[in-house]
């Protein structure tokens, strides 16, 4: 069976100032007599949490209404979601994590406002390749951007010599 998917005429992405996200620790900490803390691990992964928000008219509304209660039903069941990244926006397993699944602030000039929370399944991060690769990067722009810097130095020192006739 394959995953539901956001209709395309709700948003795609959540308002910019409406959005956080709270990793859930997978540890288990523990405090000790000798007043050291124990950390275990409890779990291989954990679902990260994401707060959103919406402006939707009032045909989009209704149409999130219907997705969360036939097409997910309810909120059980999980679904693709674009989700925000370091890399930009990946399509990720998500439902919707609070109860109740979201509140509607402001519903004026036929405008909702929704404010929601969901549950990722995994979050997408960099792959160990990936990590190397930005590593590289970044020391070879380093490098670069130094010899840069020489070069901007020996024509602003050329700059200040007289010209040639």
């Amino acid at each position: 069976m394959s995953l539901i998917t956001l209709p395309p005429y709700l948003p795609q992405c959540s308002l910019r100032a409406d959005w956080s996200m709270t990793p859930v620790s997978p540890n288990k900490r523990t405090e000790m007599d000798d007043g050291e803390t124990a950390v275990q691990q409890r779990f291989a992964r954990t679902q990260s949490r994401v707060q959103m928000g919406w402006e939707l008219d009032a045909h989009q509304f209704d149409i999130a209404v219907h997705f969360w209660q036939v097409d997910l039903r309810a909120g059980r069941s999980w679904f693709l979601c674009p989700a925000s990244t370091g890399r930009g926006t990946i399509l990720t397993q998500s439902r919707f994590a609070a109860d109740p699944p979201w509140t509607v602030t402001s519903p004026h000039n036929g405008i909702f406002k929704l404010a929601f929370e969901l549950e990722l399944r995994e979050m997408p991060i960099l792959t160990t390749e990936e990590r190397m690769a930005f590593n590289i990067y970044v020391e070879e722009r380093g490098e670069i951007e130094g010899i840069t810097a020489s070069l901007q130095e020996v024509i602003t020192a050329l700059e200040g010599l007289p010209q040639w006739p």
